[in-house]
């Protein structure tokens, strides 16, 4: 998804999984550039599927860095806030990379949902920010 205002960059949710360890299992994607389909999610346990938490409006461009890529492992709770933010790889800058996390902290979603119920997940997101001109 772009961020807001257009043109800055995007923000990409790579991999959704109840449990943060889930989101390593699968093999890693090259330059993702849409969210994958609900029918590529990792379903549940029992076979259910998993559907991702969908953001509440577009993302606020990280202010601050050069850019770069920022990958984030980001935890959403059942009421859509998120709980926890975890570095997991970038090729920014420090000033980039606490850009976008301040960024990964302020946005809000509508929870995940299994089985009808809203679950909380993690959700692995790479912050593609663009350079500053």
């Amino acid at each position: 998804m772009p961020f807001s205002p257009p043109s800055r960059g995007q923000l990409v949710v790579e991999r959704v999984a109840p449990a943060r360890a889930a989101l390593d299992l699968a093999p890693p994607q090259a330059e993702p550039s849409e969210p994958p389909p609900a029918s590529e999610l990792r379903p549940a346990a029992d076979g259910a599927q998993l559907k991702p938490p969908i953001a509440r409006g577009a993302p606020q461009v990280p202010r601050g860095g050069r850019g770069g890529k920022v990958t984030f492992d980001v935890r959403v709770s059942e009421t859509g806030e998120v709980t926890d933010v975890e570095l997991v790889g970038s090729d920014a800058d420090s000033l980039t990379v606490a850009a976008a996390e301040r960024a990964a902290w302020e946005l809000r979603y509508h929870p995940a949902m299994l089985h009808g119920e809203r679950v909380a997940v993690w959700c692995r997101q790479v912050y593609d920010v663009q350079r500053r001109r």
